[in-house]
């Protein structure tokens, strides 16, 4: 019995509309988030952790379905090429997330207060786990650059 798996549920092909432009917006949304997000002049930390947060948040889940789509085509014909090719795209994508990750977890460890910065919004303590992780990994970082190029190993 031949199992065939049906992920026209996540896209209908590589070439289609939805599978394309979901990968242009995730590429756009990675080029922004990259911009926008330095930590270098912060005037409300809890706005700008939350607008990342919810921002990183959407790119990754585009991500995943992208990733998902690409991953799963390429298991079941390891033979196509589209797929090989969308999956090592998208694996250059993913490294590229290192730098705004790096970035935000030395702004992280910048803040006096952290814990009373999440207590001042249900939506940062709702994300203190992942925050709080966020600054502990911070402390076994090397240089960002280094981060960098680890990521591309």
């Amino acid at each position: 019995m031949e199992l065939r798996w049906d992920l026209t549920p996540l896209y209908p092909s590589f070439t289609s509309d939805a599978f394309q432009n979901d990968l242009q917006t995730v590429t756009a949304e990675l080029a922004a988030l990259k911009e926008r997000y330095t930590w270098s002049h912060v005037h409300d930390p809890a706005a700008e952790m939350t607008s990342y947060l919810l921002d990183l948040s959407a790119l990754t889940s585009r991500m995943v379905l992208l990733q998902g789509y690409a991953g799963l085509t390429f298991q079941a014909d390891t033979t196509n090429e589209a797929a090989m090719r969308y999956v090592d795209q998208l694996d250059m994508l993913m490294t590229e997330l290192t730098e705004p990750t790096v970035k935000f977890r030395r702004y992280l460890t910048t803040l006096r207060d952290l814990e009373g910065l999440l207590n001042t919004s249900p939506f940062l303590m709702e994300h203190s786990f992942l925050i709080k992780d966020q600054l502990e990994k911070a402390s076994y970082m090397l240089s960002d650059r280094e981060e960098v190029l680890l990521a591309l190993l």
